[in-house]
């Protein structure tokens, strides 16, 4: 038992640090406590941690992809705006 409550303590520091939280969720330390079993621990860590990489990885590149939209859809935009004064000053020539 005490093998068992040092593992999940720091696996919880560790989700913590990955979550950069500073706190791991209590469901998550409940779930990791119902698979504790000899290296059952060790897989579970690795699984979640590989997890939370790629959520934070998927949401990094999500933000990214929203932030290249917004820049595109600023500089359409843009190009409308001078297009459109273009046509006018043309428009007083002729």
């Amino acid at each position: 038992m005490y093998f068992d409550l040092l593992s999940l303590e720091a696996f919880t520091m560790v989700i913590a640090q990955v979550n950069n939280s500073g706190k791991a969720s209590t469901l998550l330390q409940d779930e990791v406590l119902s698979y504790v079993n000899g290296s059952h621990l060790l897989v579970v860590l690795f699984v979640v941690i590989g997890n939370q990489a790629f959520k934070h990885e998927t949401e990094r590149l999500v933000n990214e992809l929203r932030n290249s939209a917004q820049y595109a859809e600023d500089k359409l935009v843009s190009i409308q705006d001078r297009t459109n004064v273009l046509l006018q000053k043309s428009n007083q020539i002729h």
